[in-house]
């Protein structure tokens, strides 16, 4: 059967068809493809320039993580500073791993404090709710779901107040979490 269909024992192994494989894959940069071939770091920073498909290694890596890698989506959370890239980042997983992105914690850093207070916030109480989430989830009076995988866009962006927020959640997350920003 391998040598009648051109099979390998690695491409048999995979848990993903090859053309789901090389959609993932494709189109990576040898530095890219550093970034994304590291399965054994807790943590990963990508740090390059404006243009430099950080966005795209982090949107390709969790395609890996979760269809080659057999992470649980419903484990991620990606944070990300904007709707626009909240939205951005949605289509694109879900043109890799299909539906199974809506199992994922995908959020703006706002709308996931809020999320967290399980409340609505007025707009104008916007400012304050990283600051109140902080303060609660370090007190306990909040539980933060069950993460093992904390995704960061734009991380040069982070202020004091949004650190304090993923210093905090990152406590709390599971005893075998991975970060990457």
């Amino acid at each position: 059967f391998k040598k009648k269909y051109d099979f390998d024992d690695k491409r048999i192994q995979m848990p993903v068809t090859q053309e789901k494989w090389d959609g993932i894959i494709c189109n990576l940069n040898e530095e890219q493809k550093r970034i994304f071939d590291n399965n054994h770091s807790g943590s990963i920073m990508v740090l390059a320039g404006p243009g430099s498909g950080k966005t795209r290694v982090l949107v390709h890596k969790i395609a890996s993580l979760v269809t080659v890698e057999n992470n649980k989506a419903e484990y991620f959370l990606m944070l990300a500073h904007s709707r626009v890239a909240v939205a951005e980042f949605k289509n694109r997983l879900y043109q890799l791993i299909g539906s199974q992105v809506y199992d994922m914690k995908i959020f703006t850093f706002h709308s996931f404090a809020v999320h967290l207070m399980g409340k609505t916030i007025d707009i104008k109480t916007l400012d304050g709710v990283i600051e109140q989430t902080t303060e609660q989830l370090k007190r306990g009076e909040i539980e933060l779901p069950y993460i093992q995988m904390l995704v960061l866009d734009e991380y040069q962006d982070v202020g004091v107040k949004t650190y304090e927020f993923i210093k905090t959640l990152y406590s709390k997350m599971a005893k075998d979490k991975k970060i990457i920003a």
